[in-house]
């Protein structure tokens, strides 16, 4: 829904969004702008110098000699054995590739990785929706069918950047500067732009995170209906078929419902009451049963592992429970290192993580995000007034959002391992509204122009530097 006039506040008068900048070209502009960028990414970037690039190639080409999904056991060593010959022509390891170079001939993964080999067992929706890339190149060399794959990821990078927009313009009635700062934090987001061009089910998940966002303004608007949550509730449904990361927005929703049956317990009579009280209790004694009861427990991990590819669920929730009351390590000195290491490679961290901004440039941006979310969470908090109810729900929702994220994602990488920036990507929406906020809502109004073109000025040299200074040595010395 476009933003109507009547529902711009008088602080917005002065400008026309609807007149100077009417959602479809700004849709049009950012997805654009993206596309430049990520196409100079993808003609820079090196074959397999990228998250989980050979493991994801390894799933996807087992399941089209397959003809259908598969598991571990599925493990073909001729497949594994010609995508580490190509790593070796592409010179992986010399370009500090994760992994050992391998010593002996016909390599297979246990000769290359210590810690895992075959990785079949990932939820495989982002690479069954890639099959007909593949199939169409056929025969190719694998490096060059790589190339193809990772163009065809960038369309889901692109959709991303256009819901971003679509997003930013329905909230300009928070701020009229929304609609050209949001997008642009994605826009000319470098790693956002490297992860979007590279094979990576990253980008599949980032999309749905936005999709999510997208119907849940919707239902902050207009209302949580039957029909938008099952819409929400199905997205985190898909979501299970792509990363398992798509927990992050369950408690979102969780906490959206809990507010529509708070509605509808105020709106109706003492039946409608009890029917919410008893279907409450319900779900919770379900709860209480799966976990309590053994062979309840066994149909559940039966389902979550054979359609879900989440084997453990209640296991994983004990473990981030042991994370949070018995940590293995010093909490300060572990939450330091994975704090600066999240913000790192959520900004800048290329290839294996062996390219990456420098640590004052690191600093300066963590010092960005974290100081414009709390001038967010003020400005929104003083002005809560001046704006649509629905808009204070939505960014709380966002809040909690990234909240949950952070945790989960600080929490599920113990000692040695660090958390990546690219799980965050789910909760990219929330992440750039509130510093959208944040950057844009101090202004004076007369000066919302030129704030806008600070903004985008910091970016690009931000962009340009990334690509310049750090992204095309790194790989190109």
């Amino acid at each position: 829904m476009a933003v109507s006039e009547s529902s711009i506040p008088a602080s917005l008068a002065t400008w026309n969004i609807r007149a100077l900048h009417g959602r479809w070209l700004l849709v049009a502009v950012w997805v654009g702008l993206f596309l430049l960028r990520a196409l100079i990414y993808l003609a820079l970037t090196p074959p397999w110098q990228a998250p989980d690039e050979p493991t994801s190639m390894e799933l996807l080409l087992t399941m089209e000699a397959r003809g259908r999904l598969v598991s571990p056991a599925d493990a073909d060593l001729d497949i594994q054995r010609e995508i580490v010959a190509s790593m070796q022509r592409a010179h992986y390891w010399e370009l500090g590739g994760y992994g050992y170079a391998p010593k002996v001939p016909n390599a297979v993964f246990d000769d290359v990785y210590a810690c895992c080999g075959t990785q079949l067992h990932r939820p495989p929706l982002y690479h069954f929706l890639l099959l007909p890339a593949a199939r169409l190149t056929s025969g190719w060399p694998l490096e060059q069918r790589l190339i193809v794959l990772r163009a065809a990821s960038i369309l889901l990078g692109m959709i991303t950047v256009g819901l971003v927009t679509i997003i930013s313009y329905e909230l300009a009635v928070v701020h009229r500067a929304l609609p050209l700062v949001m997008p642009a934090l994605v826009a000319f987001h470098p790693q956002f732009t490297y992860i979007s061009t590279i094979f990576n089910s990253d980008n599949l998940i980032t999309l749905i995170g936005a999709l999510f966002f997208l119907v849940l303004l919707r239902a902050m608007q207009r209302g949580l209906t039957l029909w938008r949550f099952l819409l929400l509730a199905g997205l985190i449904g898909v979501g299970f078929f792509t990363k398992r990361t798509i927990v992050f927005l369950a408690p979102a929703l969780g906490l959206a419902v809990l507010g529509r049956l708070i509605e509808l317990w105020r709106a109706y009579g003492r039946s409608a009451r009890r029917w919410l009280l008893a279907l409450g209790s319900g779900a919770i004694l379900t709860v209480f049963a799966v976990a309590a009861v053994p062979a309840l427990r066994a149909v559940v991990y039966n389902f979550t592992g054979r359609y879900l590819f989440f084997n453990d669920p209640l296991g994983y929730l004990g473990f981030i429970s042991r994370g949070i009351f018995a940590p293995s390590v010093p909490m300060w000195s572990w939450f330091g290192t994975s704090l600066l290491f999240l913000n790192r490679s959520f900004w800048g961290s290329y290839g294996w993580h062996q390219v990456f901004i420098p640590s004052t440039l690191q600093r300066i941006l963590l010092l960005c995000v974290v100081g414009t979310w709390l001038l967010a969470l003020i400005w929104t908090t003083l002005r809560r007034r001046q704006f649509p109810r629905w808009t204070q729900r939505y960014i709380w929702l966002c809040v909690l959002s990234i909240g949950v994220a952070l945790t989960i994602t600080l929490l599920n990488a113990p000692a040695p391992v660090l958390p990546q920036g690219r799980y965050l990507f789910l909760v990219l929406i929330p992440i750039v509204l509130l510093m959208a906020i944040g950057l844009v809502s101090w202004w004076p109004r007369r000066w919302t122009l030129y704030g806008v073109g600070l903004v985008w000025s910091a970016l690009i040299l931000l962009d340009m530097y990334t690509l310049g200074a750090v992204f095309i040595p790194g790989f190109y010395p």
